[in-house]
């Protein structure tokens, strides 16, 4: 009854809005720049999108006309609803509602914190790319003192992983070609009916880039061979070959061929962009 009751008060929160968006993906997948180069086509301009003064997981524009709950699963439930009922006005006066989440199944969209009407955005990287990017965020954290950060490449990371490369419901958000490919970027946003391709600006949201940080936006001819430069290699190299052996079916044909030139010390080159899985 709570449950019902609670999807019915988001479905009434978000009703004016024109369009409402579920995003989700796998950490340092490029989630961030989906849905800031996304709110810059909505609005059709270069959007901020800024926490208040107290971090709580809720961002909006300047002009308010786009609202953005940043990986909600980071909430509890009760603490979700009272999120909501605390930017209620800005829910109800926005035209544009962007959702997303993190490390979670293809199918969340089922539940009762989504808006049943969202258009849903799966985003995609190569999965060799993903593992390079958390594997040095969390070598950084380590040396930090810090916690994992929610990198963490164990339990149900693959199975999760494998639901969001197979899924086929909804708009299909890929990392490396929104990189390099203008074509497919004008493509997509005319599937979204949208026109608008406004670069981002950088997502600091954790930490920005495993390689990078905030304040150096990443060479674009790197983005797709991130893989090849993790560091300390040894354990990186090993913990590769261990996932490809273990968890085939996340890679790409290509991505195996690569773990397996990085281990024979004999890579001299990367993937091939853009990445596509053999079986779409």
């Amino acid at each position: 009854m709570k449950t019902l009751v609670a999807r019915c008060y988001i479905e009434w929160l978000t009703a004016k809005a024109e369009r409402i968006f579920f995003v989700y993906g796998m950490r340092r997948s490029g989630n961030h720049a989906c849905i800031r180069w996304l709110a810059n086509a909505l609005e059709a301009e270069r959007v901020v999108l800024r926490e208040g003064e107290v971090q709580d997981n809720f961002y909006s524009s300047s002009s308010g006309k786009t609202v953005f709950l940043n990986n909600i699963t980071d909430i509890g439930g009760w603490a979700y609803v009272k999120l909501l009922s605390k930017h209620r006005d800005k829910l109800r006066n926005s035209r544009f509602v962007i959702i997303s989440v993190e490390d979670q199944a293809s199918n969340y969209h089922r539940k009762w914190r989504i808006p049943r009407r969202s258009q849903k955005i799966a985003v995609r990287r190569g999965t060799l790319n993903v593992m390079a990017s958390r594997f040095q965020s969390l070598n950084n954290l380590a040396q930090a003192g810090r916690n994992s950060g929610g990198h963490a490449m164990e339990g149900p990371f693959y199975s999760i992983l494998n639901s969001i490369l197979s899924a086929q419901d909804g708009s299909i958000w890929e990392f490396e070609r929104w990189c390099c490919d203008n074509e497919w970027r004008q493509a997509f946003l005319e599937q979204l009916g949208l026109e608008r391709d406004i670069p981002p600006e950088m997502s600091d949201e954790g930490g920005g880039s495993s390689f990078s940080g905030t304040q150096i936006p990443p060479p674009i001819d790197q983005l797709g061979r991130r893989f090849a430069v993790v560091e300390p290699r040894k354990p990186w190299i090993d913990f590769i070959q261990n996932a490809a052996h273990d968890h085939p079916e996340v890679f790409r044909q290509v991505e195996l061929d690569a773990i397996h030139a990085i281990a024979s010390d004999r890579w001299a080159g990367e993937p091939e962009a853009p990445p596509q899985r053999a079986d779409t």
